[in-house]
């Protein structure tokens, strides 16, 4: 059911409804604005800084996986709808692309991944000053923290009718694919981006794909428009409860895939 992604990425500006979440659950958590904003958010997270980020959301696969995070050193390429602005100049900038699911019994449609661009702590250091970041962080970090402010919406009786609770997840490292395409290859195809799985321990394992260029890197296999970049594919709140909820698991038939409950 997946191949249609960039069809429902143009019909799905208008507000899901989040029908994995009970009545009790903060319904902020799993709004269309939260998911828009969960790239300014890990921005924040992953380079330990208080910069409000700007987010250019993209509806077209495409469009973003020629977009880069800014500001960079150099020439401002196609990324920024053609603006003659050098790459320095510009401000904090996100890249974000969603990435949606459907019910094929309920036809509900909702956010499964989120995909960011972003920069690292060292870039923002040097085009906004020493203390504009901190330490560098991780995709993982990132996914610890939205999986425990899902865990903190659910009332008492909420987390007691979970299949999984947090003992069963497990958050691994981040996996650096060695280049941009080879980390943005899975938006192409007919599956997300796994960002959670299911392993032989019998635990839910929470998947950090990331792609990290330094800002230094002296190849010039990257452009400057990619140095100092720190990319993660996340999972959302809705679809992590649905995960710890038991409403999708994986399929027999479709390796690395995710089927419904039906």
């Amino acid at each position: 059911m997946r191949g249609f992604t960039q069809k429902l990425a143009l019909v799905c500006a208008a507000v899901w409804l989040p029908v994995t979440v009970g009545a009790q659950t903060n319904p902020q958590l799993y709004s269309v604005q939260a998911i828009d904003n969960m790239c300014t958010e890990a921005q924040k997270i992953i380079s330990n800084t208080s910069l409000e980020a700007y987010a250019i959301r993209h509806n077209n696969l495409d469009s973003f996986l020629f977009s880069s995070s800014a500001p960079y050193e150099g020439p401002n390429l196609s990324a920024y709808n053609g603006k003659e602005t050098p790459g320095d100049t510009l401000p904090l900038t996100v890249q974000q692309f969603n990435y949606f699911n459907m019910n094929p019994r309920t036809g509900w449609v909702y956010p499964e991944t989120v995909s960011c661009k972003m920069k690292d702590a060292e870039a923002i250091q040097f085009h906004f000053g020493p203390t504009a970041a901190g330490a560098q962080s991780t995709c993982r970090a990132i996914n610890e923290q939205t999986f425990a402010d899902v865990f903190a919406s659910l009332t008492s009786w909420q987390r007691r009718t979970l299949v999984y609770d947090e003992n069963d997840i497990v958050f691994d490292d981040d996996v650096p694919k060695p280049s941009g395409p080879q980390w943005a290859n899975p938006l192409a195809s007919p599956f997300a981006p796994k960002t959670i799985y299911f392993g032989g321990d019998g635990l839910v394992h929470v998947q950090s794909i990331a792609s990290i260029v330094a800002r230094t890197n002296p190849t010039n296999l990257a452009g400057p428009d990619k140095k100092g970049s720190y990319y993660c594919h996340l999972p959302t709140p809705e679809h992590i409860l649905a995960v710890l909820r038991g409403q999708v698991f994986p399929c027999d038939n479709i390796p690395g895939d995710f089927c419904f409950r039906l």
